[in-house]
């Protein structure tokens, strides 16, 4: 029996610090990029490799604050899978229901980190044809099933909700923006069935067409569609979070300093749903925003997650301001 099993991808990241200068470019999301010189050598100031991924992410979360914490996603048969593997091994986090893809090579990011911010190159390799096929089979028992689709495997969400409702567990979701332009209106019709879904202010936008600077008239639409809590994070902005009948607004905390972003939506996805297993969801929401808050003070998708222990312990995640404005009919 589990507590939690994380559903999603299972990626090598290796890190490396630059100093590149930042340029102006509207064809970003950002509106900025980071400016490589073509043809030259440039001396990188460190460089790291860690396991990522949002499955991988949320599982580190969830084992450790005390849970029993499992993990489906798909890696290749090379040395970066057994890396993963390794690792999920010293977390304690038990890999039943890793998939290994006999041709594609575990999936990879080569990441380039300057100012705290981050440009990200991916090989999805084996981890867009996650099936689920074993996972469905074998059924595992727990109480939360936490579902990140990459890739293709989004088709498999149905059979996933499925098998969570015939045990009478849960389900936290965060769509990708892939999933969300390839199904949006089978994400829609789920939503009945969903307990936690967690978004980022364009994938909200993306979901609903609406914009969520206005995140009660936002969450009145989805608030209607679904029974469950609706997460929406900021970035640096903070997060709103609806219950059906309260709109919680809050802020960050304070980071000592940012040195890698990697990560800090699975953090704080995670961290919430580790504080609502435990009945109470200001202190989810706290949970959450300490998560991610701790994870970006460190290079890795995971390596600051926070252990029971700390964050329990620390007078730093004791307090944050949370706005609670009850929900017109």
């Amino acid at each position: 029996m589990f507590d939690v099993i994380a559903i999603g991808s299972a990626v090598y990241d290796g890190f490396m610090e630059v100093d590149l200068k930042e340029i102006k470019d509207k064809n970003t999301a950002s509106g900025k990029s980071l400016r490589l010189p073509l043809g030259e050598k440039i001396s990188g100031k460190s460089v790291s490799f860690e396991i990522g991924g949002n499955a991988v992410n949320a599982a580190v979360t969830f084992s450790r604050q005390g849970y029993r914490a499992g993990i489906c996603a798909r890696i290749g048969r090379d040395i970066r899978g057994e890396e993963i593997r390794r690792r999920l091994i010293e977390e304690k986090i038990k890999f039943d229901f890793m998939e290994i893809d006999p041709r594609l090579r575990t999936s990879f990011s080569a990441i380039f980190l300057s100012r705290g911010e981050r440009t990200i190159i991916n090989f999805p390799g084996s981890g867009n044809d996650l099936s689920l096929a074993g996972i469905l089979e074998a059924k595992p028992r727990t109480k939360w099933f936490y579902v990140s689709l990459p890739g293709d495997s989004y088709k498999a969400l149905p059979g996933i909700v499925s098998l969570a409702k015939e045990q009478s567990a849960k389900i936290a979701f965060n769509p990708t923006a892939r999933h969300i332009q390839n199904s949006k209106q089978a994400i829609l019709k789920l939503l009945p069935k969903i307990d936690f879904l967690v978004l980022n202010e364009t994938e909200a936008s993306m979901l609903t067409g609406i914009d969520f600077k206005d995140p009660e008239k936002a969450f009145k639409k989805l608030d209607k569609a679904m029974p469950g809590i609706l997460a929406v994070t900021y970035g640096t902005k903070g997060a709103a979070v609806s219950d059906g009948r309260f709109v919680y607004r809050t802020g960050i905390f304070k980071n000592k300093k940012t040195v890698d972003r990697t990560g800090a939506g699975d953090a704080f996805g995670s961290g919430f749903i580790s504080g609502l297993m435990r009945g109470d969801i200001e202190l989810a929401i706290r949970l959450g925003l300490a998560n991610a808050a701790s994870v970006v003070e460190a290079v890795g998708a995971n390596k600051n997650s926070l252990t029971r222990g700390d964050f329990e312990k620390s007078s730093r995640w004791s307090e944050v301001s949370i706005k609670t404005k009850k929900i017109n009919p």
